[in-house]
C-alpha cells in the first residue's frame, strides 16, 4: 500500500495547536496518555512474540500504512506511535477541547476523503458525499475546509457513507491505534499460527480448505489451543530429525 498523505491539522496539546507535520512531542507521557503508552508497547510485545513465532519481525506483520488506514491517524504519526512517542489526548479546558475536536474531525475526514474510492476506483466528489450523507454540499465542503464545526450527526452520516466504525472522526490517536492493535494480537496473528501448524501438522479440515483459513476458536480459545499445536509441531521436526524452531 502506498504511504499516505498527511492532512495538515491534528489536534491540540494543552494551549498549544499541534500540525500533523509536527515532530514527536516532547516530554514524558502522564496521565491518560501514559496509559495509552504502555497499553501500545503491551500490545507491541504481544504482535513482537506472535511475529516470532510465524518466523517473522515485526515490520512483516503489521503495517504502518495500512493502521493509517484504519485509524484515520496520518502515516507519519502512526510511525512514531509505534516507536513510542507519547499518543496525544483530548485537552482539559472546553476551549480547547473544542478546537481539538474540530482539528480532530478535519484530519479523520480529509484522510478519508483522500484514502476512500467508489466503484470506478475514483476519489467521491463532494457530490456524492453530499448525496450519500444527506449534507448540503456547501456543508461537505465547510467540514472538508475545516470552516465549519462539525455535531455528532454530520460525524455519524459521515461515518456511515465511508463504512468506518463508529467514532472513526472523534478516537483520539492513542485509543484508535489500540483498538487497531487488540485485533491483530488476539484474532488475526493467532490464527494465521493455527493456520500454519495445522498445515505442518498435515490437518487439511474441510473448512480450512474451502474458507483458506483457519477456524475462528476466538482468542481465549486459540491461546489454549496454539500452545498444543506448537508442541505437535516440534516432536514433527524432531522425527524428521530437523531442528526445532
Amino acid at each position: 500500500m502506498a504511504t499516505l498523505d498527511r492532512p495538515t491539522v491534528c489536534g491540540f496539546r494543552g494551549d498549544h495547536q499541534v500540525n500533523a507535520a509536527d515532530p514527536t512531542p516532547a516530554g514524558p507521557c502522564d496521565g491518560a496518555a501514559r496509559n495509552d503508552q504502555l497499553e501500545i508497547r503491551q500490545l507491541l510485545e504481544q504482535v513482537d512474540d506472535l511475529a516470532r513465532r510465524l518466523g517473522k519481525s515485526r515490520d512483516q506483520v503489521l503495517d504502518p500504512a495500512r493502521v493509517s488506514y484504519a485509524t484515520g491517524i496520518p502515516h507519519r504519526r502512526v510511525e512514531e506511535l509505534l516507536a513510542g512517542a507519547c499518543p496525544l489526548t483530548p485537552p482539559v479546558p472546553r476551549e480547547d477541547l473544542k478546537r481539538y475536536n474540530n482539528s480532530l474531525f478535519v484530519q479523520r475526514l480529509a484522510l478519508l476523503h483522500q484514502t476512500r474510492v467508489d466503484e470506478n476506483g475514483q476519489r467521491y466528489s463532494q457530490r456524492a458525499i453530499a448525496r450519500g450523507t444527506g449534507i448540503s454540499i456547501p456543508q461537505i465542503g465547510h467540514l472538508l475546509e475545516g470552516e465549519r464545526s462539525p455535531n455528532n450527526d454530520h460525524a455519524t452520516r459521515i461515518e456511515r457513507f465511508f463504512g468506518v466504525a463508529e467514532g472513526f472522526c472523534s478516537r483520539p490517536e492513542g485509543a484508535a491505534l489500540i483498538a487497531a492493535l487488540r485485533p491483530l494480537v488476539a484474532e488475526e496473528l493467532p490464527q494465521l499460527i493455527t493456520r500454519e501448524l495445522l498445515e505442518e501438522l498435515g490437518v487439511h479440515a474441510v473448512a480450512l480448505r474451502r474458507s483458506g483459513s483457519a477456524p475462528r476458536a476466538g482468542s481465549s480459545g486459540l491461546s489454549s489451543i496454539l500452545p498444543a499445536l506448537e508442541e505437535l509441531a516440534q516432536r514433527q521436526r524432531r522425527a524428521r530429525g530437523e531442528s526445532p524452531s
